[in-house]
């Protein structure tokens, strides 16, 4: 094969994977997971005051799955999944420059309140519940109020 032939066959498979590592998606991973979560739907806030618990019917819930806080790129997004069929149910997105989807529930370390951005019509803020935390204070703080980038979790 000529010099030419070579540099052109080069060129091309050069050409190849950039257009490969151009239409690649992030790589996701999942950072935390909880199997067992409820979704409330909640009363507007009556002050600017944080959200309490004891404002809605924490044995009355209108939704039952997984929970996800998930890493892709420069984003985190937190799904709500059908626990049997993986089904979307709703999702919100922490980026960067963005207001932060999760406010915490100044009455119980085992709510919060999430801005859900898909999947869930006439519904803006939720509340979500566990059962039972896995996690310390610490890990809990970092993952579910953090104002920072997913990444730096």
């Amino acid at each position: 094969m000529t010099e030419k032939g070579k540099e052109l066959i080069a060129a091309n498979e050069e050409a190849k994977v950039g257009e490969i590592e151009e239409t690649e998606e992030p790589l996701q991973i999942v950072l935390f997971q909880v199997s067992e979560c409820y979704v409330y739907l909640i009363p507007p806030r009556k002050t600017a005051g944080s959200y309490r618990a004891d404002e809605w019917n924490v044995n009355k819930w209108v939704w039952e799955g997984i929970l996800k806080v998930i890493s892709k790129g420069e984003e985190c997004i937190i799904r709500l999944e059908d626990k049997n069929t993986g089904e979307l149910y709703a999702r919100a997105f922490l980026r960067n420059g963005e207001p932060h989807p999760v406010e915490s529930v100044i009455d119980s370390s085992r709510y919060f309140v999430l801005r859900i951005e898909e999947n869930i019509e006439l519904m803006q803020m939720v509340a979500v519940g566990m059962l039972s935390l896995a996690l310390d204070s610490e890990k809990e703080q970092r993952l579910m109020i953090s104002k920072q980038p997913c990444m730096t979790i």
